[in-house]
């Protein structure tokens, strides 16, 4: 085992350059490593913000700010992942990430499992989120009824869930539109 002495450093930010260019030094550094570390960091005030932070280890504003969005994972998919040293690169942890902020924890795991089962790449776990958020949204059903008021032809669609009700009339003249909406207010006064 290698042991150095060093100097005892003048600094929190100091302390951990150095633990940090040991550690890169023996490659043991992940992106999930930093993510984790450098989110403390700023949380700490440690760095003022992630540009200090980038300038001091030598990195671009855009590689610290999409480390540091891996963080913002749950712990739960954080200790899966973790578990496959292969999928630890960058562009692997960052498109996990905004697969799982998408489709949830859970769904974020399978994948995981299912990454490390078929050996899919960065770029086919984005494919798959593209996918998913290309999903037809569920339209949410309505009685409609037809309505005519002076003349004007048009709507009122009722939603069977989330309590809305839409009146939509077409072919109003400007006093129609008028006696309408205030009629429409003291009902609902």
């Amino acid at each position: 085992m290698r042991v150095e002495i060093k100097r005892r450093p003048d600094s929190v930010q100091t302390l951990y350059e150095e633990a940090r260019a040991a550690n890169v030094e023996r490659k043991e550094q992940t992106p999930l490593d930093d993510a984790l570390c450098w989110k403390e960091l700023l949380n700490r005030k440690v760095y003022p913000n992630q540009r200090a932070l980038g300038l001091a280890l030598g990195y671009s504003d855009e590689i610290v700010s999409r480390t540091v969005s891996i963080a913002s994972v749950s712990s739960r998919v954080i200790n899966v992942i973790a578990e496959y040293p292969d999928l630890l690169s960058l562009k692997m942890l960052v498109a996990v990430r905004e697969y799982s902020e998408l489709m949830g924890d859970d769904a974020a795991m399978k994948l995981i499992l299912e990454i490390a089962a078929k050996g899919l790449s960065a770029r086919e776990v984005v494919a798959k989120r593209m996918a998913a958020q290309k999903l037809p949204a569920k339209r949410l059903t309505s009685n409609r009824e037809p309505v005519s008021y002076k003349g004007a032809t048009g709507e009122i669609k009722a939603f069977e869930k989330g309590g809305r009700l839409e009146l939509s009339l077409k072919g109003l003249t400007p006093d129609s539109v008028t006696e309408l909406t205030n009629a429409l207010r003291t009902l609902l006064a």
